[in-house]
């Protein structure tokens, strides 16, 4: 069963962790972006390897110290409490904002029925424990770099809710087989422009959703577009969704900022629990 923890990214959650082994302050994080040169490779790219603490820009998250561990609130608070309080609330939230894609007409009526039953119908909350998908699962919280291959590694915290990969291979086209597949996760290939790590994603399966709890379906036919763009010790994550079946126009998701930890022995936490044996362990609200 998919527990209410898969909506981390909406919820109060604190994560307690060594702050010898995790996260930096954030009075430190943002000395260092402001003083930090941006490393580069023997190529002259940018290096964007290395641990990545995702920040939320909502004023509602910060960090702060208990007793030498660092405690991060994820999102947002609920107003009654609890895991299902703070779903909602993220939904009303996230609903507020002015940045949605725009459907063609015929898909309006689909989408605001999976909103309504967004319970029933979300992928991340029928018990499947299957990926989130590109770009819902948002950026890596590792980047590992090995000759022509970059490597994304995913926590299991924020937006993803299991620990998950992927393989991106650098300057060559998409494996019509791969694209065929039509996976949670598509086919992904890079290439620099300038200064930036362009990952370009096709051959997706229709059942993630670009955003939680929202409806916000889509067809087979999605392209995803990923800017990584290092400055200092910070890295700028741009998306932008292509959906010349269900969508008007493409939908350029708000910039945010993932930031390098410099500590060498930071580690990513494990996963939340999801299956069936888990249920009677796992409080949801």
């Amino acid at each position: 069963m998919k527990l209410f923890l898969s909506s981390l990214s909406m919820a109060v959650l604190v994560i307690i962790i060594p702050l010898h082994t995790y996260a930096q302050t954030a009075t430190t994080d943002a000395k260092s972006a402001e003083v930090a040169p941006t490393p580069r490779l023997p190529d002259g790219h940018p290096d964007v390897t290395g641990v990545w603490t995702n920040r939320s820009d909502s004023a509602d998250a910060e960090d702060f110290q208990v007793k030498g561990l660092v405690a991060k609130a994820v999102c947002c608070q609920g107003r009654l409490g609890g895991l299902y309080s703070a779903e909602q609330d993220g939904k009303v939230i996230r609903k507020g904002d002015r940045n949605k894609p725009l459907y063609k007409p015929d898909w309006w009526e689909k989408v605001k029925y999976m909103e309504l039953h967004s319970q029933q119908e979300d992928p991340d909350f029928t018990g499947q424990c299957s990926s989130q998908g590109v770009p819902r699962m948002g950026p890596p919280e590792q980047i590992v770099h090995q000759g022509d291959l970059y490597v994304f590694l995913y926590a299991g915290v924020g937006e993803t809710t299991m620990n998950t990969f992927r393989v991106i291979p650098m300057n060559r086209p998409h494996d019509p087989n791969r694209v065929d597949q039509q996976t949670f996760k598509g086919d992904s290939v890079g290439h620099w422009e300038g200064d930036t790590l362009v990952v370009d994603t096709t051959g997706f399966n229709d059942e993630s959703w670009l955003s939680p709890r929202l409806g916000y379906i889509h067809s087979t036919s999605l392209h995803v577009i990923e800017r990584f763009t290092r400055q200092g010790n910070e890295i700028k994550y741009e998306v932008t969704v292509e959906d010349p079946v269900a969508l008007l126009q493409p939908w350029v998701l708000s910039p945010r900022t993932i930031k390098f930890n410099p500590n060498p022995n930071a580690m990513l936490p494990e996963d939340s629990p999801c299956s069936e044996r888990d249920e009677a362990y796992t409080p949801v609200r």
